[in-house]
């Protein structure tokens, strides 16, 4: 990955991206990236160092963009299944990645309880990492000859677009309860940024929906080829 965000990780030749976040501000760490290899540096003000500066209106987004720029067309030869829901998430993507191994495919699973692919396995500080190190572990795992990647994907990675730029092969929502309020304030807001992930389906992708769920219709998108399950009028029940 030629991009990094935290100034110990960088390596000669990276770009260090400076990105003011809510209790660290890249900025200060320019020198420490430098030190460490950067040969340039992303900002959102003048710098006075002794490798180059671009100056951006939001480091974030300029990070966003060039990685879905870069690296996405890359990670579409992947077949990524995206999770979401209040409950269920860990559950349904780990036995979904379980049976697909056992299926003789060679699938990955990113989640809560951690990246899993083959024998090794990796803590993550998020249910969904950050846009960068998604994007480098994605990459990785490519390389390793990875067919399918299962992830859960939380309503907060999809409010901070961690997932930005990628397309998915299916993706499922198992139900909606009461929780995140701290930071959605509303479930209509919690069941809009779940509702993102829908529409994010390759053109030949799947949506599956748990019909028993009474905020179905968030994710049930005339756009999408739909399957359902549940106990009542389903596809599978």
């Amino acid at each position: 990955m030629l991009y990094e965000t935290n100034s110990r990780n960088v390596k000669p030749g990276q770009i260090f991206v400076a990105i003011k976040g809510h209790t660290v501000d890249g900025h200060d760490f320019i020198e420490d990236a430098i030190k460490n290899g950067a040969i340039k540096i992303i900002a959102e003000k003048e710098i006075n160092c002794n490798v180059p500066v671009e100056v951006v209106p939001s480091t974030e987004e300029y990070l966003k963009h060039v990685l879905k720029e870069k690296y996405a067309d890359e990670i579409s030869k992947l077949k990524i299944i995206g999770i979401t829901g209040t409950n269920g998430k860990t559950t349904t993507a780990f036995l979904t990645y379980q049976l697909l191994n056992s299926l003789k495919e060679n699938c990955a699973y990113i989640g809560t309880i951690g990246i899993k692919y083959q024998d090794e396995e990796l803590e993550t500080d998020n249910t969904t990492p950050n846009i960068l190190e998604l994007y480098t572990i994605l990459l990785n795992l490519l390389k390793k000859n990875c067919q399918t990647v299962v992830m859960e994907i939380s309503s907060h990675a999809l409010s901070f677009e961690r997932i930005y730029g990628l397309k998915l092969n299916i993706v499922a929502f198992t139900n909606l309860t009461e929780d995140h309020l701290d930071y959605h304030k509303t479930m209509e807001n919690y069941a809009l940024a779940k509702q993102k992930l829908f529409k994010k389906l390759k053109k030949d992708g799947k949506a599956i929906v748990n019909i028993d769920d009474k905020y179905k219709d968030y994710y049930l998108l005339e756009e999408n080829n739909n399957i359902t399950y549940g106990f009542n009028d389903s596809d599978y029940k």
